[in-house]
């Protein structure tokens, strides 16, 4: 994993349909502050409109600069409704690369490790335009993932 550039840091990323139909890239998203792509290699299952997916960043595109865009491998598809809760102000820590101050990452405290989270486009804002990467935790992948709201009210009281 590379805090400098994202590359190898398991995320969450809200998929939508290009609007540019010439694109090779079928589906996109904006989840990270900065455009989204799947990688040119992937054969798996296409994300869809609306889906959200845990991704692995397999490359960060001019990663100090504003422009450029992620390359991301989808690795598990998650149900919004039941298995992504919305991380809130306590809940995780700040992480800022030495090098690289365009980027933030947004890590879950521990209690809170064995979900998948997003942070609201409001609480995004917060971050003065910085792309801001939600850490998730590798168990997620091979574990079935907690519906949210078994959990999400007793961890946050």
């Amino acid at each position: 994993m590379d805090l400098e550039t994202g590359t190898g840091v398991l995320t969450i990323a809200k998929f939508h349909t290009n609007r540019d139909s010439d694109s090779r890239n079928k589906v996109v998203t904006r989840t990270l502050g900065k455009f989204g792509v799947l990688h040119k290699f992937y054969e798996g299952i296409q994300p869809k409109e609306d889906e959200f997916w845990i991704c692995r960043i397999i490359d960060n595109v001019r990663p100090n600069d504003r422009q450029g865009c992620f390359v991301l491998e989808p690795v598990k598809k998650v149900d919004y409704t039941t298995e992504v809760g919305k991380l809130m102000k306590g809940m995780y820590d700040e992480i800022v690369p030495e090098n690289n101050k365009q980027l933030i990452y947004v890590k879950p405290k521990e209690k809170f490790k064995n979900h998948v989270w997003q942070l609201s486009l409001d609480d995004r804002k917060q971050f003065n335009g910085r792309h801001v990467i939600v850490m998730l935790d590798e168990s997620l992948i091979n574990n079935n993932i907690p519906k949210i709201e078994e959990s999400n009210g007793k961890e946050n009281q």
